[in-house]
C-alpha cells in the first residue's frame, strides 16, 4: 500500500487504532515528499514567522488558524508551529481543506498551513500570501519564500512523506525487488512533472531507510500531540 506520514500520526491519535503502523508493515520505501506551506490572507499584517509570532503573544489565544479536521497534518504542523514559538492560536477544524480555504480566502480565518498544490495558484492571483515553507529547502515554484528552519524554527520541517509498505513478513528478497523497480520508475522525467503538479517531489531510500524514518516520525508527532493534548476520538 502506499501511504503518507497520516499514517503515524495516528498512532498516538486514536488510542483504539487496531494495528501499530510502525511494527505492522514491512518499509518498502520513500517515493516521495509533499510540502505545506503556511499561509494568510493578505489583510493580515503579518508577512514573516517573526511576525506571526509577534501578533500571536500580543494577543494569546484571539488569532486563529483552520485545518481540515482535528489530527491532521495541517493541524499537527500548526501544532508544531505554536509550540516552538511558545505561542497560542485557537483551532478551527473543518470537515476538509474546502471549507478551511474559502474562510481564510475570505478572511475569516488568519492562518493555516496548506499543500502546495492547494495554495499556490490563490497566491499567484493574490488571495493568499505565502509566509514560510515546511520543507527542508525552498521551493523553486516559491524562491522568496523562507523554509521555516532559515526563519529560526530548527527542527520544524513539515513535510509530508509519502511511500510503499508491504505485509509484515514479505521476503527481503521481495521488499528488496519492489525497492528498485520503484526507484526506477521515481527517475523517469514525467513522473517528476507529474508530482510537482500536485506539489510532491520524487524521493528514495532503502527499505531500512524508510523504516527508520517512519519510526522517528511516529516519535515526533506522538510528543507534538501529547503536549498539545490532542485526541482525534
Amino acid at each position: 500500500m502506499v501511504q503518507v506520514n497520516t499514517l503515524v500520526m495516528n498512532r498516538s491519535l486514536y488510542k483504539s487504532l487496531p494495528y501499530d503502523p510502525v511494527n505492522d508493515f514491512d518499509a518498502v520505501g520513500l517515493t516521495s515528499w509533499g510540502t505545506l506551506l503556511l499561509v494568510a490572507n493578505p489583510s493580515q499584517a503579518p508577512n514573516t514567522v517573526a511576525e506571526v509570532v509577534a501578533a500571536a503573544k500580543a494577543a494569546p489565544g484571539k488569532l486563529n488558524y483552520g485545518t481540515p479536521g482535528v489530527g491532521t497534518p495541517h493541524h499537527l504542523s500548526m501544532a508544531l508551529f505554536l509550540q516552538q514559538t511558545g505561542t497560542d492560536m485557537m483551532q478551527v477544524p473543518y470537515k476538509g481543506t474546502a471549507g478551511a480555504v474559502t474562510d481564510i480566502l475570505g478572511g475569516r480565518i488568519n492562518y493555516m498551513f496548506l499543500p502546495v498544490h492547494v495554495a499556490l495558484p490563490q497566491i499567484k492571483a493574490g488571495k493568499l500570501k505565502a509566509i514560510a515553507t515546511g520543507s527542508a529547502k525552498r521551493l523553486p515554484q516559491l524562491p522568496d519564500v523562507p523554509t521555516l528552519a532559515e526563519a529560526g524554527l530548527k527542527g520544524g520541517d513539515v513535510d509530508m512523506w509519502y511511500g510503499v509498505l508491504a505485509p509484515k513478513g514479505t521476503p527481503p528478497a521481495i521488499i528488496e525487488r519492489m525497492n528498485r523497480e520503484i526507484a526506477a520508475v521515481l527517475k523517469a522525467p514525467e513522473l517528476a512533472t507529474a508530482f510537482e503538479a500536485q506539489g510532491m517531489v520524487p524521493a528514495t531510500s532503502t527499505p531500512a531507510q524508510f523504516r527508520d524514518l517512519i519510526g522517528k516520525d511516529a516519535q515526533r508527532w506522538a510528543d507534538v500531540v501529547r503536549k498539545s493534548n490532542i485526541t482525534a476520538e
